[in-house]
C-alpha cells in the first residue's frame, strides 16, 4: 500500500501517521531511546570497571598487609580493614547496584 502525502488527499486516520507529525515523533523516539541505550552501556562498562579496580586494588592492599611482616603496623591492620570492608561491598553491593541501572 502506498500513501501519498498531498494537501488534496484527505488523510485518514493511517495516512495521517505516516505524513506529519507522527511520523517525526516516532523517529525521535527511536533516538531517544538509541541514546539512552548507548548511556546505559557506557554507565555499565564505567560501573564495572570501578568494581573491578576496586576488587584489585584492595586484595593487593588486604595481602601487601597479611605477606609482608613489616607491613603489620597497628595503622596498616587498620587499613587493611578499611580495604576488606570495602573490598565485601565490592562483592556484595556494587553488583546490585550494576544490575538495577
Amino acid at each position: 500500500m502506498v500513501i501519498e502525502c498531498n494537501s488534496t488527499q484527505n488523510a485518514t486516520a493511517s495516512a495521517a501517521d505516516f505524513c506529519g507529525g507522527a511520523a517525526a515523533a516516532q523517529s525521535w523516539d527511536d533516538v531517544e531511546s538509541r541514546v539512552g541505550d548507548v548511556v546505559a552501556a557506557l554507565i555499565g562498562v564505567l560501573l564495572s570497571a570501578v568494581i573491578i579496580g576496586t576488587l584489585l586494588g584492595n586484595t593487593s592492599v588486604i595481602l601487601a598487609v597479611t605477606v609482608y611482616d613489616k607491613m603489620r603496623t597497628l595503622s596498616n591492620v587498620l587499613i587493611a580493614s578499611l580495604g576488606s570492608a570495602d573490598l565485601l561491598v565490592a562483592i556484595v553491593v556494587m553488583p546490585i547496584s550494576l544490575q538495577v541501572r
